[in-house]
C-alpha cells in the first residue's frame, strides 16, 4: 500500500512540475494548457478526460459526402488535419472544410504536433509494458477572465472562442491550485487478498529456515524472502 501511495504521489509531483515548467516557459503568467487547446466540450463525463477515451471522442461536425457521409469527425482526425474540420459542401457537391484560426491562442500550430506525439506515446504503451504511459489529471485554475461553457457546432467553434468576457480582452494570468491535482486513473492495489500458506505463495525460503523457529513464522518469512 505504501508503494502504491508513493507512486501516486510521484505522478502528482510530475504533473505539477510539468505545469510549472510550462508556466515559466510562457513567461506571461499563463499556460499553454489553459485555456485548453484540446476541445472537450462534447465530452459528457469526467472519465472522457482520460487520454485513451479522448481518442474515441467524436464531437466534431459531420462529413457531408464520401464514405464518412453523416459521420462526425473524431478528435484524432481533427488534429491529424492540423485543425481542419468538414463544413458543409461546395457548390459542386464536394466536401468543404474550414480551419482553426492559427492566430488564436488555442489554435497554435505546435499543438497539432503535440497531440500527434501524445497519440504515438499512447499507441506504444499499448504494445510495450515498459513504454512511457500518459497520466491524465485534473487541476483547478482561476484566470483573469471568467470563462463560461458555450454550445459549439464543432471543434473550430470551441477553439476559436478565446474568451466569453469583454470583446478584445485577453487572459493575463492563470493561477493554478497545486493542492487540487487529482489523478483520473491512479495506481491502485490488486483487489485480491494476499495468501500465505497456499501455492504458489508459499515457497521455500532462499535461506533455510532455522529449525528452532516456529513453523508459522518460517512460512511467513519464506513468503517475504521470495
Amino acid at each position: 500500500m505504501a508503494q502504491v501511495a508513493r507512486e501516486n504521489a510521484r505522478r502528482i509531483q510530475v504533473a505539477e512540475d510539468h505545469l510549472k515548467t510550462d508556466l515559466s516557459m510562457r513567461g506571461d503568467g499563463t499556460s499553454s494548457w489553459y485555456p485548453s487547446w484540446i476541445p472537450l466540450s462534447s465530452a459528457t463525463t469526467t472519465e472522457d478526460s482520460l487520454f485513451k477515451n479522448i481518442l474515441s471522442l467524436q464531437g466534431g461536425r459531420p462529413y457531408g459526402t464520401g464514405l464518412r457521409a453523416g459521420q462526425n469527425q473524431s478528435l484524432v482526425e481533427f488534429f491529424e488535419l492540423d485543425g481542419t474540420e468538414p463544413f458543409g459542401l461546395n457548390s459542386d457537391g464536394s466536401q468543404r472544410f474550414r480551419s482553426c484560426d492559427d492566430r488564436k491562442r488555442r489554435c497554435r500550430k505546435e499543438f497539432y504536433a503535440d497531440f500527434r506525439e501524445l497519440v504515438e506515446i499512447h499507441d506504444a504503451s499499448q504494445i510495450s509494458a515498459t513504454a512511457p504511459r500518459i497520466i491524465s489529471f485534473t487541476i483547478q485554475v482561476k484566470s483573469s477572465i471568467d470563462r463560461v461553457p458555450i454550445e459549439t457546432g464543432g471543434y473550430v467553434d470551441e477553439l476559436n472562442e478565446e474568451s466569453t468576457g469583454i470583446a478584445g480582452t485577453d487572459i493575463t494570468y492563470a493561477d493554478f491550485n497545486w493542492e487540487s491535482i487529482r489523478l483520473l486513473q491512479p495506481a491502485a492495489m490488486d483487489p485480491d487478498e494476499y495468501l500465505i500458506d497456499t501455492p504458489l505463495y508459499w515457497q521455500p525460503a532462499a535461506k533455510p529456515v532455522s529449525p528452532t523457529e516456529a513453523s508459522s513464522w518460517g512460512r511467513i518469512k519464506a513468503t517475504f524472502v521470495d
